[in-house]
């Protein structure tokens, strides 16, 4: 991939600040940031993401105008906007098996989206503060979600909490599951990027002080194995760099 833009789809009211670009295996190739200015009093993060779904005919977007769209990625035409959030939203991303939505917003509030005709299936609240991302694991059963110091894990299903995860001792900036599952990687303003055992909330390894000043997110590669270590990590740096594995310091 050359990394060329291909189209520009314009219809949100706010500017959508971060772009992720993929493979065709999934893996994380590039992230672009346009600069944001705004004085609305609802404006919370710069987090507003952009999703491929799992087929790569489509995809959504979300936004501080309070909704998320659907678009047809060949085209560029929109298909649908979901409204329901009362405040901006910061992410959302497709069901692996790309009947659902999950969307996390500044209102403090998650939900579960049917694609097709758009409606809210569940609406999530459990975080006292503004939730920052929310993702499927690679079964769609389970829903990783994060906001300032704490990561919760609900059901898909019904929307019921799991489990809630701390240790992070700042703002958490991303938390997502390993391919497999097996692992949720979190990165943290507090320095550390932190990879826990998704089914009892254990941590397995802390990395401390990597060679990164601000880290932005971090995410598992193909992990089917048990020996993790730092080169397992894509970890994405303030000034838009993506670098494989990390530096860790003592």
């Amino acid at each position: 991939m050359s990394g060329s833009r291909i189209r520009t789809i314009l219809e949100h009211k706010q500017t959508v600040i971060k772009v992720k670009a993929y493979d065709v295996d999934g893996n994380l190739i590039n992230t672009r940031y346009e600069p944001y200015e705004s004085n609305s009093s609802n404006y919370y993060s710069t987090s507003f993401k952009v999703n491929y779904s799992p087929d790569g005919i489509h995809i959504v977007s979300a936004s501080s105008d309070k909704t998320i769209k659907i678009w047809n990625c060949d085209t560029g035409v929109l298909i649908r906007k979901l409204e329901g959030h009362s405040e901006t939203v910061v992410s959302a991303c497709y069901s692996p098996d790309k009947k659902y939505i999950v969307s996390a917003s500044s209102d403090k509030t998650i939900k579960i989206w049917d694609s097709e005709s758009g409606a809210i299936l569940h609406t999530i609240e459990g975080h006292s503060r503004e939730v920052e991302g929310a993702n499927f694991s690679p079964d769609g059963k389970y829903i990783v979600s994060f906001s300032w110091y704490e990561i919760k894990i609900w059901d898909s299903e019904n929307g019921d909490l799991v489990r809630t995860i701390e240790g992070h001792s700042d703002k958490i900036e991303s938390a997502s599951y390993s391919l497999d599952g097996k692992y949720i990687v979190s990165a943290s303003w507090d320095g550390t990027i932190k990879i826990w055992d998704s089914k009892t909330g254990e941590i397995i390894k802390t990395i401390y002080n990597i060679a990164i000043t601000e880290i932005l997110g971090a995410d598992l590669k193909n992990i089917r194995h048990d020996d993790l270590s730092e080169n397992d990590l894509l970890v994405l740096a303030q000034n838009g760099a993506i670098i494989k594995g990390v530096e860790q310091s003592c």
